[in-house]
């Protein structure tokens, strides 16, 4: 939480510094789903990891894709009762031409969805929805900052009764 807090104030001063250095996306994504695993079993759900086009080395800050990331798969799983929370990522064209390449990424669950009034206030500061374990309500709002920061975006979609989804580009 404080962690969080902090971070938040840094980007609000615009004081966030970004550590770029060349990583393996995949390896950054399948380490985290490594991490999350133990926590998806003990509710007895399967976690995919889904990688298309990662190979290779990408610069980037691979502690805040964590980060936003893991908010992402942290919240499917505390609202997926049962059956699979997946992690698709893939690497897309993007405007600026090559080398540039768009990323996306989409955590998908089975949960009971979301309400469409909640829904649209979902990544607001301090919102919270119950799920199995209480939160703060900052860890989508500081993941949308943080993908903001790096100039992408953090959406969701989701219906009452049905999978959720949610994906950063």
């Amino acid at each position: 939480l404080l962690n969080g807090l902090l971070d938040r104030h840094r980007l609000q001063e615009g004081r966030m510094a970004l550590a770029l250095r060349p990583e393996s996306l995949e390896r950054c994504l399948a380490a985290l789903i490594d991490e999350m695993r133990p926590a998806a079993q003990a509710k007895g759900l399967a976690l995919r990891f889904e990688a298309e086009g990662l190979a290779g080395w990408w610069l980037l800050d691979a502690l805040r894709l964590q980060q936003i990331v893991r908010n992402l798969v942290v919240n499917a799983i505390k609202f997926t009762g049962r059956g699979v929370v997946t992690l698709r990522s893939g690497l897309h064209d993007s405007a600026r031409g090559a080398p540039w390449r768009h990323l996306h990424i989409a955590v998908i669950d089975q949960g009971p969805g979301v309400d469409p009034a909640l829904l649209s206030r979902l990544f607001e500061r301090f919102q919270t929805s119950g799920g199995d374990r209480p939160g703060s309500g900052l860890g989508l709002h500081l993941s949308r900052d943080l993908a903001r920061a790096v100039g992408g975006t953090l959406e969701a979609g989701a219906a009452p009764g049905g999978a959720s989804d949610a994906g950063a580009e």
